[in-house]
């Protein structure tokens, strides 16, 4: 199976819409059980060598296991950083500027809803709808904006609404005000704002009671 899901994308078979390399190693797999039971049926004597079965096996397995997770050798053996932590570590440092620039009675809309809602323990609105029913209920965006790699949309990214989750829920900070096919960047000045507190850049709310502007005037 680990040895299909490599050869398909090579052999074209998987084609560019979402789930379909999923749904072609689902079929594989069930015409692997089907010939499995065939042969475990036809009243073959049982296997008793189970040392070389085992020999063959485990290089077989150790070879597709690094061979899919190669790109990943150097965080296993810890001599590169784990995965996006530059990523998460400007986001660890957008929530202590949050921390320090917003009240508890602030929100945060976020695109990742994980480390920024984490750390500041404010409100948050999902802009992709993990948490969000409203968004969550929303058909996803077919049409290649959200993509990555060879898929026509990016699964858990291509449910979006900015006006629904910007505009109407007007969360005092938003990490983003632009995806897919939507860009409210236009708010920026008139509803929102860029401030720049101790060399972090962050959208704020202007004019929100939960920010104190003060501080964050003073520093920009």
């Amino acid at each position: 199976m680990i040895a299909a899901s490599l050869a398909i994308d090579r052999l074209g078979l998987s084609g560019q819409g979402c789930g379909e390399e999923q749904r072609f190693l689902v079929f594989l797999g069930f015409v692997m059980i089907l010939a499995g039971t065939y042969v475990g049926y036809r009243g073959r004597a049982p296997r008793t060598n189970y040392a070389s079965e085992a020999l063959i096996s485990l290089p077989l397995f150790l070879v597709c296991v690094f061979t899919v997770n190669g790109g990943f050798l150097g965080e296993m053996t810890l001599a590169a950083p784990p995965y996006h932590m530059d990523f998460n570590r400007g986001n660890v440092d957008r929530s202590i500027a949050l921390l320090q620039l917003t009240t508890p009675q602030a929100s945060v809309g976020v695109l990742g809803a994980g480390a920024i809602p984490f750390y500041t323990d404010r409100h948050a609105y999902d802009f992709l709808g993990k948490v969000d029913p409203y968004i969550a209920d929303l058909p996803p965006d077919l049409s290649g904006a959200i993509s990555w790699g060879r898929m026509l949309c990016w699964p858990g990214h291509a449910k979006y609404d900015l006006m629904h989750s910007i505009e109407k829920l007007r969360p005092t900070y938003v990490q983003e005000l632009h995806w897919g096919r939507q860009d409210l960047r236009g708010l920026l000045g008139s509803e929102y704002v860029t401030v720049f507190y101790q060399g972090i850049e962050l959208i704020l709310l202007r004019g929100s009671p939960y920010v104190d502007w003060e501080r964050a005037e003073s520093d920009s």
